[in-house]
């Protein structure tokens, strides 16, 4: 199954155009947070890894997304791979 994840960092900001971008892409379920992407308490990215099973693809629309810096992108994609 192919899971999109999107962040907006303020509730001004819109995950339309993500959204959009990974619909495009073959995301057939979403999940997004509307938070700091620094925070390592993000719910729908708990979801999202909640949900992954072997096989599984995660779509989102800049790595930048995933983590604030590059050292948690790289934690967190780390995690994904624990799951392939």
């Amino acid at each position: 199954m192919r899971f999109g994840y999107t962040r907006v960092s303020t509730v001004a900001q819109t995950l339309d155009q993500q959204n959009q971008a990974l619909e495009a892409a073959g995301a057939s379920k979403m999940y997004s947070d509307t938070m700091s992407g620094a925070r390592d308490d993000r719910p729908g990215l708990a979801a999202l890894m909640d949900q992954l099973r072997a096989g599984d693809t995660v779509v989102v629309w800049k790595l930048d997304r995933l983590g604030r810096n590059m050292l948690h992108i790289l934690e967190t994609v780390k995690a994904l791979t624990e799951w392939a």
